[in-house]
């Protein structure tokens, strides 16, 4: 991993944290929610397949990362 890709995971995961504490949130890719599926597991357990959408005009690159959190609202 390069130290470029390492200060943008780190940018990534900074902007998620300020999001927790209630900061808006930047859209600067144009993301948009498209759906998603629920679907029951053994266990008691249920997994959430989701499909996000992208701008591709808004990609500056090749390459995109996603980081993705999933907290309880409460």
């Amino acid at each position: 991993m390069t130290d470029q890709q390492k200060k943008e995971i780190q940018n990534v995961v900074k902007i998620v944290d300020d999001l927790a504490a209630g900061q808006p949130a930047p859209n600067d890719l144009g993301a948009t929610w498209v759906r998603e599926d629920f679907l029951k597991a053994q266990g008691n357990k249920e997994y959430v397949p989701y499909t996000v959408s992208l701008d591709p005009s808004k990609v500056a690159g090749s390459n995109v990362a996603l980081y993705w959190r999933a907290v309880a609202k409460s």
